[in-house]
C-alpha cells in the first residue's frame, strides 16, 4: 500500500468462520472496503496493485 501512497490496514484472516462471513467461498480472497475483489486464486503483487488503483 506504501508503494501506491495509500494508508490502510492490512488484514491476514485464517479462521475459517471469518472468511465465510466474508462470502468468500474459494481462497485466497482479497476484499476492498468491504467488498470481495478476488476470490479463488493468488494474486500477484502487481494484480493487487491494479486493483488498488481502480
Amino acid at each position: 500500500m506504501a508503494d501506491l501512497g495509500h494508508c490502510g490496514e492490512i488484514e491476514k484472516a485464517t479462521d475459517i468462520q471469518s472468511i465465510m462471513e466474508c462470502d468468500i467461498s474459494l481462497t485466497s480472497g482479497l476484499i476492498v472496503d468491504g467488498k470481495v475483489v478476488s476470490s479463488g486464486k493468488v494474486l500477484k503483487k502487481e494484480e493487487i496493485k491494479e486493483i488498488l488503483r481502480a
